[in-house]
């Protein structure tokens, strides 16, 4: 066998060998709770073994090294919302509280790749949102998309905050009333102080870069993009991002 592949194939064990390791060490850190975003974390997992094999490979002399760090810079400057990995539902669809008996035909039109936004508007003209309704909309788009938040955004359709649909379906009852009631009152002081509301947000064109460094310093996982006029246009995760820097990563490699 060749030195350079048998230099390959010994690193690709290696690669593999260490990304076995860590994600069982990951999956039971995770298990014990000490895991607070497995999504970041496995990426990261991913992302190291594939630098670890281009390493020992000697495909890469260091990380900072040519076309790695060229394409890391190029991707981590693209905007948040766009790019070859952009998700089916990173366009948010929109969904504005009705009444239960329509609610069939509300979200007839979701996909289950969409990114779903139930939107709770201050003063809304129809009159007071109901607890026990507003559950009820949030369990049915969430059984059709994992990617669901509920929105709530003032009378002039600016966005107030936003809450991941996993999360509020955790609330209580008392919890759940109370964030109902300020909606209700139109009370953004005391609604967004509440700490399971997100307030995150950022001008749609944002790259990816200013995306995680927001991410992390209001340790979120998700970011509203906006319009000039603060009106919720799209969304951003973390795993979105960070795939987008795997995908780099390996379009890299295959280039070296």
């Amino acid at each position: 066998m060749p030195l350079k592949a048998e230099r390959e194939l010994w690193a690709l064990v290696g690669a593999i060998t260490a990304f076995a390791v860590a994600l069982l060490l990951l999956i039971l850190l995770n298990y014990l709770g000490y895991v607070a975003s497995p999504d970041v974390a496995y990426l990261s997992v991913l992302v190291i073994s594939v630098a670890l094999f281009l390493l020992l490979s000697g495909r890469l002399s260091k990380i900072s090294g040519g076309g790695f760090s060229a394409e890391f810079q190029a991707v981590a400057e693209e905007p948040a919302e766009s790019g070859d990995i952009s998700a089916p539902g990173e366009d948010l669809f929109i969904v504005a509280k009705r009444g239960l008996t329509v609610l069939d035909d509300t979200v007839a039109g979701i996909g289950d790749g969409d990114f779903v936004a139930l939107r709770l508007r201050f003063g809304h003209v129809a009159g007071s949102y109901n607890a026990n309704d507003v559950r009820k909309y949030v369990e049915t788009i969430s059984a059709i998309t994992p990617n669901s938040y509920v929105l709530v955004v003032d009378a002039s359709d600016q966005f107030v905050g936003a809450v991941e649909a996993t999360r509020f379906a955790k609330l209580g009852n008392t919890l759940l009333a109370e964030f109902v009631t300020l909606v209700n009152e139109s009370n953004r002081a005391r609604l967004t102080r509440l700490n399971f509301v997100h307030t995150t947000q950022a001008q749609v064109g944002i790259d990816n870069r200013r995306a995680l460094e927001i991410m992390r310093r209001d340790k979120t996982g998700f970011i509203v993009l906006v319009d000039a006029g603060d009106h919720p246009k799209k969304i951003t995760t973390r795993s979105q991002v960070l795939e987008r820097l795997v995908l780099a990563l390996a379009r890299s490699a295959a280039s070296l």
